[in-house]
């Protein structure tokens, strides 16, 4: 993807910009793209992610949250435990680390439940402390 290009150069403001314009030409064809939620998904992820990158938290986390609840409704669950860490990182940064801990250990429990053995062990032990997973 061209938005994760400019990412891995380092300009995070032209990848969020791609990331969205998807995300718009997605919403606004939603009903007519076969696999948009899947797509979608993927960019809601990156989206958030990205923001995170340049500590756009406020954002992050409104992303994050619309990914969250893509993830739950149509039952596409392969970045859930993605949304939940950016969640749980953008309120390790507001300062609000017990609802950080319990996102973290819903991650950690999900991740076992759905065999994301990718993520538990990148981030098996920090899935159950506060700690900054994007810094």
């Amino acid at each position: 993807m061209l938005a994760n290009l400019y990412s891995d150069l380092g300009n995070h403001e032209k990848a969020i910009d791609i990331l969205e314009q998807l995300l718009k030409n997605i919403d606004d064809r939603f009903e007519l793209i076969i696999p948009s939620v899947s797509n979608k998904s993927l960019i809601l992820f990156s989206l958030a992610r990205e923001l995170l990158i340049v500590e756009d938290n406020k954002r992050a986390q409104e992303y994050a949250e619309e990914g969250r609840k893509l993830a739950i409704k149509y039952s596409a669950y392969v970045n859930l435990p993605g949304y939940l860490m950016i969640l749980a990182e953008c309120e390790h940064r507001n300062g609000n680390d017990d609802q950080c801990k319990e996102l973290l250990k819903e991650t950690y429990y999900l991740c076992k439940i759905i065999g994301d053995d990718a993520n538990l062990s990148l981030d098996g032990k920090e899935l159950l402390t506060p700690t900054s997973l994007y810094n």
